[in-house]
């Protein structure tokens, strides 16, 4: 058989330990109202990395317990940092694969779903977000469809935004606050514009003006989690800078 390989094939390391440990804990679903896994856990048996997921049950308060699958590991290209694993799961009559990957610290699940039975349902797709828990969410603080409260940027080695508090107003406006990692660590109040796209999915937009830049801050709403776009023009002079990460409601 003819050895065919793509450029990104001769990349890969070889002799190399796989580095898994942006994987391992547990995840939560960014979505808390979701009908499909709540939560899963990853951990590093004897070499292997064992996945244990959590579904929504249709009609109880606990969860239905996968049980432990070993999932493949796969590496960015070029690199030993585990990006993302595939596993499978054969409950008889349901079948489901799962493909996963990691970033910025949100592992992303994807799950293809097949029925063995006589029941006629066709094959069913998932794609949501997960995160470590920071503190454990409480669903108290949680309002559908709005976006006020306090969330936590995904990345705790961010060197961009920690976090912000998004507040309404009486008058159907909002206001944040944004806190840093490096200075000004307190950005303060800014107005923050409400939108809502085609699928009723809100958002907001927010200008801030300080000392060393400018910042243009375009967030929008996906699976529970917010995904803001920055773009940072020093008063200085310098290139403008652009950043995308992801934020949780904590």
């Amino acid at each position: 058989m003819t050895d065919v390989t793509m450029r990104a094939d001769t990349k890969q390391l070889a002799g190399a330990k796989a580095d898994i440990a942006n994987l391992l804990g547990v995840w939560v679903n960014a979505k808390k109202r979701t009908d499909h896994i709540t939560r899963i856990e990853v951990s590093d048996k004897d070499g292997e990395v064992v996945i244990r997921p959590y579904g929504v049950a249709p009609e109880s308060a606990e969860p239905i317990d996968w049980g432990e699958a070993v999932a493949t590991p796969y590496v960015a290209s070029g690199s030993t940092e585990v990006a993302g694993f595939h596993a499978h799961y054969d409950m008889g009559a349901v079948r489901t694969r799962i493909a996963a990957n990691e970033k910025l610290g949100i592992l992303v699940l994807q799950t293809y779903t097949s029925f063995h039975d006589d029941s006629g349902r066709l094959s069913h797709y998932a794609r949501e977000f997960f995160h470590h828990p920071h503190p454990e969410p409480s669903d108290d603080a949680f309002v559908p469809g709005s976006l006020a409260g306090e969330w936590v940027n995904s990345d705790s080695d961010t060197d961009w935004i920690t976090g912000y508090t998004l507040t309404d107003q009486e008058d159907g406006t909002a206001t944040v606050r944004v806190t840093a990692a490096t200075e000004p660590y307190d950005w303060g109040e800014a107005q923050a514009r409400l939108y809502r796209d085609n699928l009723d999915k809100p958002g907001f937009h927010a200008v801030y003006d300080l000392a060393p830049f400018q910042a243009v801050l375009a967030a929008n709403s996906n699976h529970g989690l917010i995904i803001i776009a920055g773009f940072m023009y020093p008063n200085g002079g310098g290139w403008p800078a652009f950043n995308r990460e992801f934020f949780y409601r904590r």
